[in-house]
Order: C-alpha cells, then structure tokens, then sequence
C-alpha cells in the first residue's frame, strides 16, 4: 500500500490519502468511538481517484465540508459553546483563571448537550476530577458563566 501524509499539523483527526488494494486512492483516518472513551475506530472513504493530483483534490474539499459539519455539531455541545466563549473572550473581561478553570470541563462533559447536564454527570464530573470543593466551585462557576453568554448571545436558547 502505498501511504502519503496529509494530515494537519495540530490536533484533530490526521486525513491522509492511501491507496487501496484495486488502486483507487482513499481517505483514511481514526477518531474517537464515543460509546467508548479511550476507544478509536480506523474509517476511510473513497475518492473514487486513481491520479494523485485527483485525489488531493477531492481530500481539500472534503476536508473542508467535514470541518463545517463538525463546526455546526459542536455547536450545540458544551465544548462548541466553551470555544464560542473563549473565542469571544478578547472582546469580553475575561480572566486568564476562567480559561483555565474551562480546560478540564471541556476535556471531560465537552461532548454533552447543556441538557446533558444532570446531578449524575456533575457527580461523575466531581468524582472523575478528585480535586476540592473550590476549585470544583471556580470551574463549574466558569462553565456557568460561558453558558450565559450562550443565552445572551442566542446561541442557545
């Protein structure tokens, strides 16, 4: 099989185009099984390309559609409004601990809808993070506040 490396630097999934055993060139790349954290799953599509120049073509706009789809996903999610928070921060007064304070709610409860948070998960989240009373006080007080500038700004109603 013959393997070329298009992925993007950063985090997120890494696209890279591979070709398959009848010789048209594919997408692959592994993300996370939801069902199962920790858990990834190899997936690929087809370009339905055998020219390389083809292929890569087909990779940029895909690529880009998947990043829109993933955008408006996210959107509704507790990490789509943590980002949309923070993303707005530079035009707000918002203090560096908030960031902070963000980074473990996103990391753990991102995935929920707002609706998603019950006295369960925020028990689960309480007991996943062991750390005291207040700093569990400062981060749920962060996320909070990034919820009500979600109703404020009618990203969620």
């Amino acid at each position: 099989m013959d393997a070329e490396d298009d992925g993007p630097a950063g985090g997120g999934p890494n696209y890279r185009l591979a070709r398959n055993r009848q010789g048209y060139w594919e997408i692959r790349w592994s993300e996370r099984v939801a069902a199962a954290p920790g858990a990834w799953r190899a997936r690929s599509v087809s370009t339905r390309a055998t020219d390389r120049t083809d292929a890569q073509a087909f990779l940029d706009g895909w690529r880009v559609e998947r990043e829109r789809e993933d955008a408006e996903r996210r959107a509704g999610t507790l990490a789509g409004i943590i980002d949309a928070y923070l993303k707005d921060a530079d035009q707000r007064d918002v203090k560096d601990g908030q960031r902070w304070s963000l980074r473990p709610v996103r990391a753990l409860l991102g995935d929920l809808t707002p609706c998603g948070l019950t006295p369960e998960t925020l028990t689960e989240y309480r007991d996943a993070r062991g750390v005291k009373p207040g700093t569990l006080r400062r981060e749920l007080g962060a996320l909070t506040a990034a919820l009500n500038y979600a109703v404020k700004t009618k990203r969620l109603l």
